[in-house]
């Protein structure tokens, strides 16, 4: 059996530091900050502190050990059933991704830097991951998704699923993506 691509189980070794990712992030200094280097949370490069304690701005694997573990679950079990392949695909190899949940009547008001890394692992392998955003009655953020490949020329696979739910009586949801 040919299988051309291989899943990552867990994180792969990598040397990726601040300062290099400095490099390809803009000059904006965003306090908060989820960093995923293909497909996984590095806490060591992401930065959470002074958000406010009601919301939550994590990964999903970290929040299915927390007390928030009840309200992603719960938002797990809301999903539909997958209707497309690469979302099939995406449920059976969930890795990690980021998870934010702003609850009602909760504020967030400096913008979230979601940074995806790809290209750090071994070549021909995929990565899969998601992410769940949840934003409740009165909430208000702003999130910036920025992706990066670090790559050159070597072959990966990205399978990125997003899931958005704000409610319709958020006050406001702000969402930037940005691709290098």
């Amino acid at each position: 059996l040919n299988i051309p691509w291989a899943s990552l189980i867990e994180a792969p070794e990598n040397e990726l530091n601040e300062a290099q990712l400095r490099n390809h992030l803009p000059p904006l200094d965003m306090p908060l900050r989820l960093v995923f280097v293909d497909g996984f949370y590095r806490a060591d490069l992401s930065r959470t502190r002074g958000l406010t304690p009601r919301a939550h701005v994590g990964s999903i694997a970290n929040a299915l050990d927390r007390e928030t573990g009840a309200t992603l679950q719960q938002l797990l079990d809301e999903t539909p059933a997958p209707r497309h392949v690469f979302s099939a695909l995406n449920s059976a190899f969930l890795q990690d991704g980021p998870f934010i949940h702003i609850p009602d009547n909760c504020i967030v008001d400096t913008s979230i830097h979601i940074v995806y890394v790809s290209g750090v692992r071994p070549p021909r392998t995929a990565a899969h991951w998601r992410t769940i955003i949840a934003l409740g009655n009165s909430a208000q953020a702003q999130v910036v998704q920025h992706h990066i490949a670090l790559s050159g020329d070597a072959a990966y696979f990205n399978n990125h699923v997003e899931e958005i739910r704000v409610s319709p009586n958020a006050v406001s949801y702000t969402h930037l993506r940005a691709h290098e």
